[in-house]
């Protein structure tokens, strides 16, 4: 279900969003995120989508271990990732959130931003995150809610989508009609809880990242649909 939602078309359109994305801005929030981990250390992306915030990553100094349900993105990252000469920082290969392919204790830190959301079982995901930390290693997850719109921000929205992508207005209710049901969605102080569940200390837990990231103008253009926050948590040692 979620690899179909993922397929080629929509890894396509997936990434034509990183023109609305201020690089600058996300580097700024993982740094804040990943405060203590140093350069040259292993980061787990979990769904590393196109590459966005993996190629962030990598051109901090960090090795890169990521992985995405779809390869149909993982393809879209490859090549992102070699056109800014970025490729020997990262490995990627297919995997799922919920089931992370990799031995206790093995990553400095794990990161991932908007795929909480499209798990119909994000609590495993963030369970596998502690599994895999190492003492003192750093979980950064980064998601959000949908929020109400009017009639014409929803519409300035699908056509900001049209214009960026090509979709036709009314594919997202269309396609999310087949799973968006079993979503749960968790919010940002659901993610907090479940890293303390897992032995982890919060760090900080921010609502609004939207202003340091992407800023009002992107909020605006894709009709306000949608606002990201992000948690940030400890392994004890």
């Amino acid at each position: 279900m979620r690899s179909e939602r993922w397929n080629a078309s929509n890894a396509k359109a997936y990434d034509a969003y990183r023109f609305l994305s201020k690089d600058q801005g996300w580097r700024n929030l993982l740094r804040g995120m990943l405060q203590g981990v140093p350069s040259g250390a292993t980061v787990l992306e979990m769904g590393a989508g196109t590459g966005f915030i993996t190629s962030i990553l990598a051109a901090e100094g960090y090795q890169v271990l990521g992985f995405d349900l779809s390869e149909d993105m993982l393809d879209r990252a490859r090549q992102n990732l070699a056109d800014r000469g970025l490729s020997d920082r990262v490995s990627l290969r297919q995997g799922d959130a919920e089931s992370v392919d990799l031995p206790d204790s093995t990553v400095d830190a794990v990161v991932s931003r908007w795929v909480l959301w499209t798990l119909p079982r994000p609590r495993l995901a963030i369970a596998e995150a502690a599994r895999v930390l190492k003492p003192g290693g750093i979980a950064a997850f980064i998601d959000g809610r949908v929020l109400s719109q009017g009639w014409a921000a929803r519409w300035r929205g699908q056509l900001t989508d049209y214009f960026l992508t090509g979709r036709k207005p009314g594919w997202r209710d269309a396609c999310y009609a087949n799973f968006d049901d079993k979503l749960p969605r968790i919010s940002a102080e659901e993610v907090a809880e479940c890293l303390t569940e897992q032995g982890l200390e919060v760090r900080e837990v921010d609502t609004d990242v939207d202003r340091i990231t992407d800023g009002p103008v992107r909020s605006w253009l894709m009709g306000g649909g949608w606002t990201s926050h992000a948690v940030s948590a400890v392994k004890p040692i």
